[in-house]
């Protein structure tokens, strides 16, 4: 019996030793960064569908997420580290049931409320799940920006409000939303980008205070779209499709 015991406890230690050193990378693709300074996750090849990025790849951190690089799966959850620097969110716009972003406090670029991605600051919004179900929204008054796509392809959302502050609404920002049907912007916004409505719902009304806001816009900004820009101060061109 003394002979044994040892023996069985260098094997529960063993065991103990190869469960902690489990590879929480094995199921991605990394790329090093252009300077060099850590890795990009351009692929994720594993079966869950809720996805943890790894802090670290070969003794240099994690800084980036590159696009479409989780193509290849249906993911629910995404939890972002410290590390991770650069997002690439256009990719996140392909994942119907992608409900909740989360992001570890300590990150010094990104933050997330309800699962939805912003800025450390809260002032920009990158990303709106497409897997969250709310069918009316009102953005927060501490967002000044949408990101570029941050609303593309969402099939859940009819109705947004904005409650103050926005000053600019990003290229492609509600692109090819295809249930979409009033968005009303307010009159502190000053800077739209190219394609914001593109391929979205033709039914969806856009309703702008005033005509003179457009003045400083993208040229481009409701290239592409079917539906109604209605400005709200009798603009006498009236409604223009």
């Amino acid at each position: 019996m003394k002979k044994i015991m040892p023996l069985i406890l260098c094997c529960l230690f063993c065991f103990f030793i190869v469960g902690c050193g489990k590879d929480e990378t094995k199921d991605f693709t990394f790329e090093l960064s252009n300077d060099e300074q850590g890795y990009i996750v351009t692929s994720y090849n594993g079966s869950k569908t809720e996805i943890k990025i790894p802090k670290k790849y070969q003794g240099k951190n994690v800084i980036g997420i590159g696009e479409n690089a989780f193509s290849n799966v249906s993911i629910t959850s995404i939890f972002i580290p410290e590390t991770i620097l650069e997002i690439s969110t256009i990719s996140f716009s392909n994942y119907k049931d992608l409900a909740s972003i989360q992001v570890d406090e300590n990150n010094r670029r990104y933050a997330s409320i309800d699962g939805i991605l912003y800025s450390k600051s809260k002032e920009i919004l990158y990303h709106y799940p497409r897997g969250l179900k709310e069918k009316s929204i009102e953005i927060p008054s501490h967002v000044m920006r949408i990101g570029s796509y941050a609303f593309q392809n969402n099939d859940k959302v009819k109705h947004i409000t904005f409650l103050g502050n926005l000053k600019a609404i990003e290229t492609g920002a509600f692109s090819n939303c295809s249930i979409l049907r009033t968005i009303y912007i307010p009159s502190t916004l000053t800077s739209m980008g190219s394609y914001v409505f593109s391929k979205s719902n033709p039914e969806l009304v856009v309703h702008i205070p005033d005509v003179a806001m457009t003045t400083g816009w993208n040229q481009k900004w409701k290239d592409d779209f079917d539906g109604t820009i209605r400005y709200d101060n009798g603009y006498s061109g009236g409604e223009i499709k």
